[in-house]
């Protein structure tokens, strides 16, 4: 007996049970869900030992991988021959590799700004079928900016494993939401497959506190492939809190990954055969995409075939697009898709540029009068003045973000950004996202360089191509303190060399109820001089202000 419970103890405690029960560093499940032990209970030992006492039909088939790890190990010879929903849930999950796969960032969306991150197990040779595995978390329908906020960070939603076949997905991402998937196939055997998909089995639609920054899509992957590779554990390698896109570095570093492929949507493809065309083009498609006889227009055009076919590529792109996301058929469908074309390849395959989250931001900032030493901190993540991995949007997410400036005399806080959210979409032709920014902190930006709290909310459009773009956007803010509001446009130009870029920024006072609100004026230039260091000279014409920075990032 002694032999027995000294056997029991040391396979509870081994990496594989503890995988299996997401027992984490601190010996406790971050599975709360009563559903998920049979035990009631999140001791591992205990867990094990009531499996035991309660080998059923019913729960060898609730808990199969469980007793598949008790089988081997202890040679029970359990048989899972009569769970009829494993067996089938095995048979369609099963396949030839295992890939990761990240999900760029949702224009539309500021909850898909950090992308998404899950698990594809490849069927060769039915690959729209092959099964995914994915954690997500379950928002209300209609939830507040504050309470999202708050929910997210603190855990206040809960998140489900879900399994679904890879077709939905690209439906979902690829096509609705027009988001880039960058696969990654895992070096992991058939019996590493085999355990994660077990494993699988087990969490489906289980619940688990969801938080935005931690316990996210991107940590909760790690688990399936704790339970396929269990003394690796991944999640010890992790900062204190993940972005999705960071589980593929974290994977690169440990040289798990193969191959690598990027599914493209299709208005990348579009915008790169557009931006082929020149402004000539342009303006002969234009007409193309009014005419009521495509292909008479065509005939009597005097264009080359190339130029011809780009034009019939566009519109066959843009129906589809239309059908398929917005259930919108053209009266002119049918004759569009009758014209003969032949695909081309525009796209250039860029693998994913990873951002290091964390920035330190140390420089001078030279005044009318005086000097000051600054330094500026950002725990994340990035802003659109750094290089982007979408040619048709410039984004900014940065979070809690404080900046300090010191002289001989003092020191003071110059400003504190809470959030920081713009996205900058391009227009062009058929395809026409709202460009917006939200501000919620504090900062110096009145008269008399008053401390002032402020929020601020606007919309525009911005127009652009592949080097650069130039945005309109109106804005209303909000002074609490102060009891005041601001109404103000906002207009920019920016343009990129490589890794340069060059940005000007203008923003417009249109109405106030205070006379400490000013027009703002700023040209800047960024340099990213590798993944760690980046470079920034900027000039604020109406304060007569000249900064100089480098920025280190970790």
């Amino acid at each position: 007996m002694g032999c027995a419970a000294h056997t029991l103890k040391e396979f509870a405690s081994s990496n594989e049970w503890r995988a299996l029960l997401h027992i984490n560093e601190n010996n406790v499940s971050e599975i709360l869900d009563n559903n998920f032990f049979i035990s009631g209970q999140m001791d591992p030992e205990i867990e094990m030992k009531t499996l035991l006492e309660n080998i059923s039909c019913d729960n060898i088939c609730k808990y199969p991988a469980r007793y598949r790890y008790i089988s081997k190990k202890m040679n029970l010879n359990i048989s899972f021959s009569h769970c009829n929903n494993l067996q089938k849930y095995l048979e369609d999950s099963r396949g030839d590799s295992v890939s990761i796969v990240f999900a760029s960032s949702y224009l539309e969306s500021p909850t898909s700004y950090f992308g998404h991150t899950f698990i594809k197990i490849n069927k060769k040779k039915d690959l729209f079928f092959s099964q995914t595995l994915s954690y997500a978390a379950e928002l209300p329908e209609s939830v507040g900016l504050f309470n999202l906020v708050n929910g997210g960070i603190n855990g206040g939603f809960s998140g489900k494993y879900v399994a679904s076949p890879y077709f939905k997905l690209i439906e979902e991402y690829s096509v609705i939401e027009q988001r880039k998937l960058y696969e990654y196939e895992l070096n992991l055997t058939q019996d590493e497959i085999e355990d994660l998909l077990w494993h699988s089995y087990e969490t489906l639609n289980i619940a688990v506190p969801y938080k935005f920054f931690s316990e996210n899509c991107a940590y909760e992957v790690f688990w399936f492939l704790e339970n396929a590779k269990p003394n690796l554990k991944m999640r010890q390698k992790l900062k204190p809190y993940i972005i999705p896109y960071e589980t593929i570095e974290i994977l690169l570093a440990e040289g798990l990954v193969g191959q690598k492929a990027i599914r493209h949507p299709s208005i990348d493809e579009l915008s790169a055969i557009y931006f082929s065309l020149s402004f000539a083009e342009k303006n002969i498609f234009e007409k193309f995409s009014n005419a009521d006889d495509k292909q008479l227009f065509l005939k009597n055009a005097d264009l080359s075939i190339d130029v011809k076919n780009k034009f019939i590529e566009l519109t066959n792109g843009h129906y589809d697009i239309l059908f398929k996301k917005f259930r919108t058929v053209k009266s002119d469908y049918n004759e569009v898709k009758n014209l003969d074309y032949t695909r081309s390849s525009y796209i250039n395959d860029q693998e994913f540029q990873y951002k290091n989250t964390h920035s330190i931001f140390i420089g001078k900032v030279f005044g009318p009068s005086t000097s000051h030493s600054m330094i500026r901190l950002r725990p994340a993540l990035f802003n659109r003045y750094e290089p982007q991995n979408n040619i048709l949007s410039e984004q900014t997410f940065e979070l809690m973000q404080i900046e300090f400036l010191k002289n001989q005399s003092n020191i003071k806080m110059n400003s504190f950004d809470i959030i920081k959210l713009e996205s900058l979409n391009k227009r062009f032709v058929f395809y026409d996202p709202w460009s917006w920014r939200l501000y919620l902190g504090g900062n110096r930006s009145l008269v008399g360089s008053k401390f002032s709290t402020v929020g601020e909310l606007g919309a525009g459009i911005t127009k652009g191509n592949e080097y650069g773009s130039i945005y309109g956007i109106g804005q209303m803010a909000l002074y609490p303190f102060d009891n005041s509001i601001v109404v103000q446009g906002l207009f920019g130009l920016s343009y990129w060399i490589g890794q340069s870029h060059i940005n000007y920024d203008f923003k417009s006072l249109v109405f106030t109820t205070n006379d400490k609100s000013q027009d703002e004026s700023l040209v800047s230039f960024n340099y990213e001089i590798n993944k760690k260091v980046a470079f920034s000279v900027s000039k604020d014409f109406k304060k007569n202000e000249r900064k100089a920075m480098l920025i280190f990032k970790f």
